[in-house]
């Protein structure tokens, strides 16, 4: 069920991003460049937020509740910065969709497959934005 809930959200979240300009059908160099970055960048994200910090709230007793907000928030600031330039709006929604991974990541038991899922949907089916920001990122550190 968290699988399905995981997929259907990821596929979600990147018809969100291309409302914002893109094109889901073009092809570039990009694409297959950022989908390999990306799974690795999400398989590291999800690791560190879902499977180490809230396992280790958890395990201090932290109400799941206050896991999912400690998360969102904290994927809400880094991914507000992407791009080395700082959006509030950005960060917002960013919080808002890790709040939703977290959830995810409750509603599998804790299995980090599903927030997997919806993580690398965006990156493997080219995000635009996404993109856009990590590419600006690297350029940036030179």
């Amino acid at each position: 069920m968290a699988i399905a809930i995981g997929i259907v959200f990821g596929l979600l979240w990147t018809a969100l991003s291309y409302g914002r300009g893109g094109n889901a059908l073009a092809m570039s160099w990009e694409r297959p460049v950022m989908a390999v970055i990306g799974i690795w960048l999400a398989f590291g994200e999800e690791l560190a937020v879902r499977g180490f910090l809230m396992e280790n709230l958890r395990r201090g007793g932290v109400p799941a509740w206050v896991q999912v907000v400690v998360s969102a928030l904290v994927m809400g600031f880094y991914h507000g910065i992407l791009g080395f330039t700082y959006s509030v709006q950005y960060a917002i929604a960013s919080a808002v969709l890790f709040g939703i991974v977290s959830l995810i990541f409750l509603i599998g038991r804790r299995s980090l497959t599903p927030g997997l899922l919806s993580h690398a949907m965006p990156h493997v089916l080219g995000d635009p934005t996404l993109t856009e920001g990590i590419l600006r990122g690297v350029l940036a550190a030179g």
